[in-house]
């Protein structure tokens, strides 16, 4: 077995980090070296991407775990690689996606960009977005909250918002309520500050993989608005022809408007366009761990009110497609927590109980008021999809 250096830290290496999200250490494995190596940027082992941090490596300690079993990360067997990582789905991968994840993994291994100021806010990002050149290794990239164009400098933002002088995305107002407006943006029309906004989201999204081919897509902004003008807070793509039936192509709410429910109002607007084209599906797959809970509980409150308050008019699944247009499987899914779907002869049929499901309404507080769109004030037709 090979001699461990414990007074120097090699790539690779296990070792106890203080993580501020849990304000406790947790083992976490170095990933590279910066300013001749007093900088280290660290994973914390089985926890997102988004908790990566460079960090001072006068900071940083020997895990235990390494020191009572010192293993070398890098020679370690394959199945043990697993069992640090908590993955085994890599055999059940097919080939040409398994190298494509390996690459996407090593391009993506380190955030590029450290924060971006956008509007008032700094917000430290999550996660490598491919910035074209010189802005894709700057820590600090300031972002225009109308447009999403990117800057090195904030004297730069100034600059461009003096001349441009926009208050507001550069699309159409389909719907408003209170100080929250939604703007449609046609990747074919606007096509730069759709690709702007594509690499904005992707600070915060670890899997998505579309920058640049923002023509078949139209991507729906969610600003709130004061005086000042419209400040962007949350969005959802949806692409034009989708061969797997998805409404919902990426979804992102900005770290300082998250818990308000915006998520919530995008993931009904994406229903209400379905509804309205007379369509039915579900996001694209797969999901963030933020999105699979989203949407989990978007399928969960709208099902069981709708059982609960409308009854009378549900017989079938396929009467709760036509009322949802959430597709079958995710409906069949989310019923399955409640023991609300019989398999009779290899088909599944719904069979729900009317006072059951008042009781877990009840659990749910399904009843609780929750963000969702008011159709009455969405300016949107099926056709607006073939308007320029």
């Amino acid at each position: 077995m090979a001699e461990m250096n414990f007074g120097v830290f090699q790539k690779g290496d296990i070792v106890s980090a203080f993580c501020e999200e849990y304000q406790t250490k947790l083992d976490a494995t170095i990933v590279e070296f910066r300013q001749q190596n007093q900088q280290a940027y660290v994973h914390f082992i089985k926890q997102d991407k988004r908790l990566d941090r460079w960090m001072d490596v006068g900071t940083l300690e020997r895990s235990m775990d390494s020191i009572s079993n010192p293993t070398d990360e890098r020679v370690l067997t394959r199945n043990q690689r697993k069992q640090i990582e908590g993955s085994d789905e890599e055999d059940s991968v097919p080939n040409d996606c398994r190298q494509f994840e390996k690459i996407h993994k090593e391009v993506t291994k380190i955030r590029n960009v450290d924060q971006i100021t956008i509007g008032s806010f700094t917000i430290r990002t999550w996660y490598f977005s491919p910035y074209p050149h010189p802005y894709h290794n700057m820590d600090h990239l300031y972002i225009c909250e109308q447009c999403f164009h990117y800057f090195g400098t904030q004297q730069e933002l100034l600059a461009h918002q003096s001349e441009s002088r926009e208050l507001c995305p550069p699309g159409r107002e389909i719907y408003r309520e209170g100080n929250v407006s939604i703007f449609e943006l046609k990747g074919w029309r606007q096509k730069v500050s759709c690709q702007c906004l594509c690499l904005l989201s992707k600070l915060f999204l670890d899997h998505k993989t579309l920058f640049y081919d923002v023509e078949g897509f139209i991507f729906y902004v969610l600003c709130e608005c004061d005086q000042n003008g419209a400040h962007i807070a949350a969005y959802f793509s949806r692409e034009l022809n989708s061969a797997d039936g998805n409404i919902l192509a990426c979804i992102t709410t900005l770290p300082p408007y998250q818990k308000k429910g915006y998520g919530r109002l995008l993931i009904s607007l994406s229903y209400e366009i379905a509804k309205r084209l007379r369509r039915s599906g579900g996001p694209e797959r797969p999901l963030s761990d933020l999105g699979k809970i989203a949407f989990h509980s978007y399928w969960r409150d709208t099902l069981l009110d709708l059982l609960n308050n409308r009854s009378a008019e549900i017989a079938t699944l396929d009467d709760l497609v036509t009322l949802t247009a959430i597709d079958k499987n995710d409906i069949i899914d989310t019923l399955k927590e409640f023991n609300y779907i019989t398999k009779v002869k290899g088909e599944y049929e719904l069979n729900f109980n009317k006072e059951n499901t008042s009781a877990i309404s009840s659990q749910y507080d399904v009843s609780k008021a929750r963000k969702r769109i008011d159709p009455s004030l969405l300016i949107w037709l099926p056709g607006d999809d073939d308007r320029n």
